[in-house]
């Protein structure tokens, strides 16, 4: 495994860096030269970089000062229902990603699977398939020939194709786009009614629990509240439909947002021993707002009408990260009200603040051409955003934007390597004990009340991920939906862990277990199946490890009684003498419906999954250090140690059952 350092100097190269002439210094003072417009501000934005206090996001750092010139993060294009739309919102997109942005989508308009096309007296293809058409271009373009775009695909729920789209993320070849369902406050207000059928044919129970049994199995999809969303918005006559791939920035049609986000961990904010510096905060905000409204201007936009609508409601989005960072300094926990007490000072202090340099600015150069009275007369349509900042956090060697820690050391996957993160407060975390204050640990209803309260004084839109540990029901999913709609949120993702294969970040297991299930003290394997959870512990006759005991299957879902049967029938044999591997090849063969159909069973059946831990177990345990001293060679069978200890000069294996002497 590399070392963080390592990864992410590949990162900064391969993402950010103009090639051969640059190191990390170099890209912030070529930014701040770029856009700033004054010596004053062309210091400031540097130092502030350099410092980890404010950076700009991704686009702007790579592309500000260069011939590139998109410096936007955040784009929604539109689909029309017509093969000429589909394919003018393939070619927007490719121009989008190879400018390093990404992209959202609203795929309300494409006609359902089926439906007869009267041009030709064909079939309509359905939102889905246009979706995993679009998907497939976005695999072939690299944002700034670095890596791929992400996308967003929304589809509203009043959709005949809904039930589609929610289940379409089982196909794994559908690897650029996050899916979301747009929930209206219609939908909300009739949960838990069988009466009212939508056009997908399925009541709103039905579709609920559709939803958040595939949200709970895979993270997907996420929801869009749509008419909260549109509803908080200042420039009405834009309907908002989609959002930018995270989920932070809703727009219009063709319109783009450029993000930005201080670090209010940051020591020039918060230096060591010291009280949070209110006043160098207000300075590093008005800065920041003046640089985000410049990028505007200075942007070189992919198509016309990408310029035409972003230069109408001029809308920017600065944002905070290192939140988390910011309470542990603090020694305030981040699952009490004190946290959400100091949400209120932080982010009313800061939107006071953006505000009014947005209103200083219109005085200075003109309100937002899409201005209208009574709205207040701003410069920008939207100012604030809080964005999710994965890889701009590591920059500042913060918390990302408004999580809790993820852990106190875990590992971060990349396209440039794994490697493992060691929290920079981890002293401070341990002294004021709060080892407890991780993601995982936080409760659903906290995970919300820091989103909810932080979107009220945001008036773009926040992002968080709702971080669940692998236990967690589908009920706790179905809560997690329910709280954000009531509590005024735009969006919601949820992600339990272990849901997936591959996950960006994982907390890794006390011991280093080379198979995919984990082994608790006492050789116990918990493992998933198609009904539930199953628990199996394997037991020994002795500390030599060479033959087992006891093997006992518990089971939180499913066949409890049929498994705990299998563990009594199966300790029998293995008291009996008969070889592990006799055992575990029969149990390989069974099958179960459940298990086939459910994409986290980690087997066939239940007796498959059996089969597997004890399979484990003999391979690893045959290579400890405790195998009983009489093992010296290995089968010509299997490769299995052989033991003498049956009398036979030969061998006879502990795996197979091979004997030299039959």
């Amino acid at each position: 495994m590399k070392s963080m350092k390592e990864v992410m100097e590949d990162v900064v190269r391969i993402r950010y860096l103009k090639p051969g002439e640059e190191n990390i210094q170099d890209m912030y003072r070529r930014v701040a030269n770029a856009i700033g417009q004054t010596v004053d501000e062309r210091t400031k934005l540097f130092e502030y970089m350099s410092q980890g206090v404010f950076l700009f996001n991704s686009p702007t750092l790579a592309n500000a000062g260069t011939s590139s010139g998109t410096l936007s993060a955040c784009f929604v294009l539109p689909i029309d229902d017509s093969l000429e739309g589909i394919y003018k919102t393939v070619h927007d997109m490719g121009l989008v990603h190879a400018a390093f942005g990404g992209t959202g989508f609203d795929f309300s308009r494409i006609r359902p699977a089926g439906a007869k096309i009267s041009s030709t007296g064909g079939e309509a293809c359905g939102p889905v398939l246009v979706a995993k058409f679009l998907d497939a271009n976005a695999s072939m373009v690299k944002q700034g020939g670095k890596r791929h775009g992400a996308n967003m695909g929304i589809l509203r729920v009043d959709h005949p194709d809904v039930v589609k789209w929610i289940t379409a993320k089982k196909d794994e070849s559908i690897r650029h786009f996050n899916f979301s369902v747009a929930i209206t406050d219609e939908f909300m207000n009739d949960l838990g009614s069988k009466s009212k059928v939508w056009p997908c044919g399925k009541s709103t129970q039905e579709i609920w629990d559709l939803i958040c049994n595939n949200a709970w199995a895979e993270g997907n999809p996420g929801l869009f509240f749509v008419d909260t969303a549109n509803a908080d918005h200042p420039t009405e006559w834009v309907p908002i439909a989609a959002t930018n791939p995270c989920g932070e920035q809703p727009l219009g049609n063709y319109e783009s947002c450029n993000l930005g986000s201080i670090n209010l961990a940051s020591e020039y904010l918060f230096p060591e021993g010291q009280e949070f510096q209110y006043d160098r905060f207000e300075e590093v905000i008005r800065a920041a707002v003046r640089a985000l409204d410049h990028v505007i201007d200075l942007n070189v936009y992919p198509i016309p009408e990408i310029e035409r609508a972003t230069k109408m409601t001029r809308r920017i989005g600065l944002g905070v990260m290192g939140w988390a960072d910011y309470l542990i300094k603090s020694r305030i926990d981040y699952d009490s009200n004190e946290a959400i007490d100091e949400i209120g000072k932080v982010g009313e202090f800061m939107m006071t603040v953006v505000n009014n340099e947005s209103f200083e600015l219109a005085e200075e150069l003109g309100p937002y051409p899409a201005w209208q009275e009574p709205l207040p007369k701003a410069r920008n349509a939207t100012c604030m955003t809080i964005a999710p900042t994965g890889t701009l956090s590591k920059f500042a060697n913060c918390s990302s934007g408004i999580e809790p820690i993820f852990g106190v050391e875990y590992d971060v996957f990349t396209e440039q390597g794994t490697y493992h993160y060691v929290h920079p407060l981890k002293n401070k975390i341990k002294a004021f004990k709060m080892e407890d204050e991780v993601a995982h640990k936080i409760s659903i209803s906290d995970h919300i009340r820091h989103q909810a309260t932080w979107q009220h004084y945001v008036d773009n839109a926040v992002s968080k991920t709702i971080n669940l540990p692998s236990q967690s029901t589908i009920e706790d999913v179905s809560s997690a939906f329910r709280s954000a709609w009531r509590c005024s949120c735009k969006g919601i993702t949820i992600y339990r862990d272990k849901s997936k294969t591959e996950q960006v970040l994982s907390i890794p297991s006390p011991e280093s277990i080379p198979c995919e299930f984990t082994r608790r003290p006492g050789h116990l394997y918990e493992v998933l199946s198609g009904c539930g959870k199953n628990f199996i512990w394997i037991d020994y006759t002795d500390e030599s490890y060479t033959k087992f005991n006891d093997i006992f299957v518990i089971s939180a879902g499913g066949c409890v009684a049929n498994n705990e049967t299998t563990g009594r029938i199966l300790s029998q044999e293995m008291q009996a003498g008969i070889s592990p591997r006799n055992i575990t090849m029969p149990l390989h063969k069974v099958k179960c419906i459940n298990a086939i159909k459910n994409p986290n069973s980690q087997g066939k059946s239940c007796a498959d999954i059996i089969g597997k831990a004890i399979d484990f177990e003999v391979r690893d345990f045959l290579r400890a250090s405790k195998v009983h001293s009489s093992i010296e060679q290995t089968c010509p069978s299997c490769g299995g140690p052989l033991t003498r200890e049956a009398g036979c000069a030969s061998g006879t294996c502990i795996v197979c059952g091979w004997n030299g002497c039959s």
